[in-house]
């Protein structure tokens, strides 16, 4: 009986931790990433901690036009290099190799009214070069996956460091093509690119 009042007193107490500090949201109210410069000042010293050669953040904003704006920050000035494969955009960050704990969760645009449908981060290892593929250094890459496989373009890139002292690179993305209804939407799983 013991257990049960001490986990019930436990639930209760963490009930209040949940809510929102500046009260409940509206359904379907989304306040959107915070524009690169701009971030609170816990989060920032966060980061700041994670040292050079970490992702620190990813943020992605759709914009009034229909296209998609897609956000990264790190400590320390990084590289990026774009490639299309199969349908993706395969981003390289460069000098990039760590990726902070929150940072390495996947975005799923598909809702919003973009041609970019999921954004996923993935350290890979170095490879050596073979005959049958190129080597490749450790590192990050971001995998930008389209809801139509013919807008998998490179992105307008700005890369800058701000006053806050970190480092940012924004990739835009214009708006997508339509659909034809006859055509699979699935796309492929993340892990078949390295």
């Amino acid at each position: 009986m013991k257990r049960f009042w001490s986990a019930l007193v436990v639930v209760v107490s963490m009930s209040g931790a949940v809510a929102h500090a500046d009260g409940p949201r509206q359904e379907g109210a989304y306040a959107g990433v915070v524009a690169p410069g701009q971030m609170p000042a816990k989060e920032l010293a966060r980061a700041k901690r994670a040292g050079a050669g970490a992702l620190t953040w990813v943020g992605f904003t759709a914009t009034a036009d229909g296209g998609a704006q897609l956000s990264v920050q790190s400590p320390a000035e990084f590289a990026p290099v774009q490639t299309v494969e199969g349908g993706r955009l395969i981003i390289d960050l460069g000098r990039l190799t760590r990726v902070a704990r929150h940072a390495g969760r996947p975005l799923h645009t598909q809702h919003f009214d973009t041609a970019v449908h999921r954004v996923t981060v993935k350290r890979v290892r170095a490879q050596r070069k073979t005959k049958k593929q190129e080597g490749h250094p450790a590192g990050v890459r971001l995998i930008v996956e389209f809801k139509n496989p013919v807008d998998a373009k490179e992105a307008a890139v700005t890369s800058q460091a701000e006053a806050d002292g970190m480092y940012y690179a924004t990739f835009r993305f214009p708006a997508g093509t339509a659909l034809p209804t006859n055509v699979n939407t699935q796309t492929l799983r993340t892990r078949d690119v390295e």
